[in-house]
């Protein structure tokens, strides 16, 4: 019976075994055994936390390759188990994942072997069984000779008898070099000794390194620093000097417990640049021949990580000319003093009414009744007196003393006129008042109750909202006390004056002339239209047609005037009963047998008219002779008109 056994789990034929297939087994073998030399791969489950690896029994297997690359992305350490744990062999491992995680090499209970992303390390399973382990076969190298073309990382001792050639980095705890004359010394502490001069073949060629002195010189060459770390300088002369050829360009100096950077150079300037795209650019100058001006090449950002912090601006004499609260979100300017308001925006202190611009108060205190709030001031230059008031100006002013739950203002609008001396203060032209009422040409509030007053010359005034005469919402008068012009005053009339004497008025009742203010006397309707006369029966209808029918009216309140002509060009019906002319736009509420107007006519009637009456809207026409009886005559060709007027309540 075949077994697999080994430690590359071979195939082992038996005794009399594997007639007629042996070569082919024995080539199979052969061939895992050139596998077992080679290189193999294994993908890991994506984030898998565990992975076993299980050599295959006499077939090709990825896990049997002296040189094994595992792959996969994780996102924590993976524990790799190779299986079974009998085999006792050597391994080239190389961490291959994605994801910057360790692989951790494990056979049994024993010891494990851990391989970082990226890395490769050689281990050996010592196939112990349940508690097999794995050792990391170069933990303790011991060497004759060692050339490191890359970098050499050494985290333990390491010693080296013979020559060390490092061509990349070399980081380790402790080097010590000797040829039989301490060469180069390098202690525990870090110190380190040279014997002879240093040549490195980079090109940095140190003739001489006087540490205790007071000169480190080269005669030829750059001087590199190189840290991992901080690079400390420490002088006890609490000065350092940067020279150029010899010329000395800046220090740092300490100055009490201040540090001072200076330009060594009169008048020199202190320029900051940089590289902005591969472009060199010079950030920020200041200039020493004009005390330190500095000059921004595109601008300057403070407070940009938004904290509590202040900027402050001095002038001549402002120690706060320019201030800006972080705490307070507020901007001041031309303060004398950190401001105290609390208000939100920008206060500017510049004169008051005087001039300037004020906005929120300088002080904290509550304002009262009729103290200014801040203005808006505006002012040309002029050469007579500079310090002359504003020439136009918009203030706001407090209505009533400010307290916790009271804070009403008005807003006022300042203007001077031409030819006003730069000593004059504006004239107030307009007020927009707590209540929303607004005051314009007035010097004051005007009225305490109109919604809007404009004031001309000559105290001619237009009021809206309310004047002398009670429930007026506006008015317009002259320099009288009377308006000439009120909408909406006594019982909601309206009333137009002249010289005072009431000539119209329009109330509820309708349009009345002079003082009368009857009701009976109203005007309360107007109207001009057109109508459509026709010819009807009581009994049939006429049939005919008409070249002209039509007619128009105007209505003055009651009283109706109304015009119609027809005009029959043909009859196919001359129509039976009594004859009318309907279609008029009012009804008469008056005598049904009033006749008041005119009617003529040309063969529209086989009878003689001579009269009509009105009944209801109907026009009824009455035959020659005949009182109060109705009209039966025929229609006929010809015209009919007539001019009526009557009474309506419609």
């Amino acid at each position: 019976m075949a077994t697999y056994v080994n430690d590359l789990r071979l195939k082992e034929i038996g005794t009399g075994e594997s007639s007629g297939t042996w070569g082919t087994e024995t080539n199979t073998n052969l061939e895992l055994i050139g596998e077992a030399l080679g290189f193999g791969t294994e993908a890991i489950t994506t984030n898998a936390d565990t992975h076993t690896t299980t050599v295959a029994d006499g077939s090709t297997d990825p896990g049997r390759a002296m040189y094994l690359k595992y792959t996969g992305t994780l996102d924590s350490a993976c524990t790799i188990t190779i299986a079974p744990n009998t085999m006792s062999r050597m391994h080239f491992i190389e961490n291959g994942t994605s994801g910057s995680q360790n692989i951790i090499i494990s056979q049994g209970t024993g010891a494990n072997v851990t391989i970082p992303a990226g890395d490769v390390k050689a281990v050996y399973l010592d196939g112990a069984g349940s508690g097999a382990a794995v050792v990391d076969a170069f933990a303790s190298l011991s060497t004759v000779d060692l050339k490191v073309q890359d970098d050499l990382t050494v985290t333990d001792d390491a010693s080296v008898g013979g020559d060390l050639l490092v061509s990349g980095e070399l980081q380790t705890a402790n080097i010590g070099f000797t040829d039989g004359d301490n060469a180069i010394t390098i202690s525990d502490g870090g110190s380190t000794s040279f014997a002879q001069k240093i040549t490195a073949d980079a090109g940095i060629d140190i003739d001489n390194i006087n540490i205790d002195g007071t000169t480190i010189a080269l005669s030829s060459g750059d001087l590199t620093i190189d840290a991992a770390a901080d690079i400390v300088f420490d002088a006890a002369g609490d000065n350092f000097i940067f020279k150029c050829n010899g010329t000395e360009i800046f220090d740092v100096q300490k100055d009490s417990n201040n540090a001072e950077l200076r330009a060594r150079v009169s008048d020199g300037d202190l320029v900051f640049k940089g590289n902005d795209g591969g472009s060199s650019i010079t950030a920020l100058t200041l200039d020493m021949s004009e005390n330190g001006h500095a000059t921004f090449r595109a601008g300057a950002t403070f407070n940009e990580s938004s904290l509590d912090s202040d900027f402050r601006v001095e002038s001549n004499g402002q120690t706060h000319a320019l201030f800006v609260d972080g705490g307070l979100n507020n901007v001041g300017v031309g303060y004398s003093a950190a401001h105290t308001a609390t208000l939100q925006g920008i206060s500017i202190l510049s004169g008051g009414q005087g001039g300037g611009v004020q906005i929120n108060r300088e002080d904290g205190s509550n304002p009262s009744s009729g103290e200014s709030l801040g203005s808006y001031a505006f002012k040309g230059t002029d050469s007579a007196n500079t310090n002359a008031a504003a020439d136009a100006m918009i203030a706001a002013e407090a209505s009533q003393n400010h307290s916790g739950t009271a804070a009403g203002a008005e807003l006022q609008f300042f203007t001077k006129p031409d030819d006003t001396g730069p000593g004059s203060a504006p004239s107030r032209r307009m007020t927009i008042r707590n209540d929303g009422g607004v005051a314009i040409g007035l010097n004051n509030d005007g009225f305490s109750t109109q919604i809007l007053s404009v004031k001309a010359g000559n105290n001619d005034e237009v009021l809206f909202g309310e004047s002398d005469d009670a429930n007026c919402f506006a008015s317009f008068r002259d320099n009288s006390s009377t308006a000439n012009i009120e909408f909406g005053a006594t019982a909601d009339a309206h009333i137009l004056r002249a010289d005072t004497t009431v000539r119209i008025r329009v109330d509820s009742d309708g349009l009345k002339f002079g003082s009368d203010t009857a009701a009976a006397n109203a005007l309360d309707d107007y109207e001009i239209g057109t109508w459509t006369p026709i010819i009807i029966g009581s009994t049939t209808n006429p049939v005919y047609t008409t070249s002209v029918a039509a007619g128009d009216y105007i209505k003055i309140g009651d009283i109706v005037h109304a015009n119609f002509i027809i005009v029959v060009t043909g009859v196919s019906n001359v129509g039976a009963g009594n004859k009318s002319v309907d279609g008029l736009p009012f009804t008469n509420n008056q005598n049904a047998y009033q006749q008041v107007g005119l009617i003529g006519y040309n063969d529209v009637w086989t009878e003689a008219v001579t009269r009509f009456y009105i009944t209801g809207g109907n026009l009824t026409i009455m035959p020659s002779g005949v009182t109060q009886s109705n009209f039966t005559g025929d229609v006929t060709t010809g015209y009919f008109a007539g001019q009526i007027t009557f009474s309506t309540s419609s």
